[in-house]
């Protein structure tokens, strides 16, 4: 088991953290209707620079996919809430995921070779400080910028003009 995990995953080079989460609908069929995913805004810090990239929760599962060919012992990403109706409890199903989602990723950023790998490059960097269109409008839950506070701060709103974090 690698070192101990904090609600950052972070070191010299760079930190990490869940800063904003949301629900989204996505996938729009006349029959099925959309469905609905767990949207994360990921912060990254260096000494000189940050930014912030939204991923999709089902892109996590991909990257401890990616990493666990080559990483053993790598723990399972944890599951997406299943959001059965649109409701104002998703809040606290939201929260939750967020936070067991921030502890699963700082917990893999510690094991050796996993910062350093393509895959998890590719995940931090591709498409940075872009809010996709689809992702447009999201209610976010925003989170503390502090290291440690798992707390939501407040609700925002990713509109064309950026506002992810």
């Amino acid at each position: 088991m690698p070192g101990e995990a904090g609600a950052a995953a972070g070191n010299a080079d760079f930190s990490v953290a869940i800063s904003a989460s949301g629900r989204a609908d996505v996938g729009l069929s006349s029959v099925a209707g959309a469905e609905s995913h767990l949207i994360h805004a990921v912060s990254v810090t260096q000494p000189v620079q940050s930014w912030t990239v939204i991923r999709d929760h089902v892109d996590f599962a991909t990257l401890g996919a990616a990493l666990s060919s080559f990483i053993p012992g790598l723990p399972d990403c944890p599951q997406p809430p299943s959001f059965l109706s649109s409701t104002v409890g998703d809040v606290d199903e939201i929260v939750k995921a967020r936070n067991e989602l921030q502890n699963w990723l700082t917990s893999v950023l510690l094991y050796p070779g996993a910062r350093e790998s393509p895959a998890v490059r590719q995940f931090l960097c591709y498409g940075a400080n872009i809010v996709p269109p689809q992702f447009e409008g999201i209610a976010w839950v925003s989170f503390s910028p502090h290291p440690g506070s798992n707390i939501p701060q407040q609700y925002m709103s990713a509109g064309a003009g950026g506002g992810n974090g």
